[in-house]
């Protein structure tokens, strides 16, 4: 039995938003969990089936993650909130940095 988790295929450091964004949306749509970072669900609509893929969408967006990143998320408690918070830190930097 193997027992190591996979690491992701491209982990978020500095200067490589762009290419992890492609290759997380990729690692989640082949789980099943790209909707998790797509769509805002209503209170009223969320399931606890969604709640508990949004935890395993947010597990493989925080494993994707240099540790020196996790503080930026670590308050996440949806992979919306760590997705978003993401994008929007890179893009300003990124945006900044051209």
């Amino acid at each position: 039995m193997n027992t190591t988790a996979k690491k992701a295929e491209v982990i978020l450091g500095s200067d490589n938003y762009f290419r992890w964004e492609f290759a997380m949306r990729m690692t989640l749509a082949r789980k099943g969990l790209l909707a998790h970072v797509q769509v805002v669900k209503e209170p009223a609509e969320v399931t606890e089936a969604w709640m508990l893929n949004d935890m395993k969408a947010l597990g493989l967006i925080a494993q994707g993650v240099a540790v020196e990143h996790h503080t930026k998320i670590q308050s996440a408690t949806t992979a919306m909130q760590a997705w978003t918070t993401l994008r929007d830190f890179y893009n300003r930097t990124t945006m900044h940095n051209r």
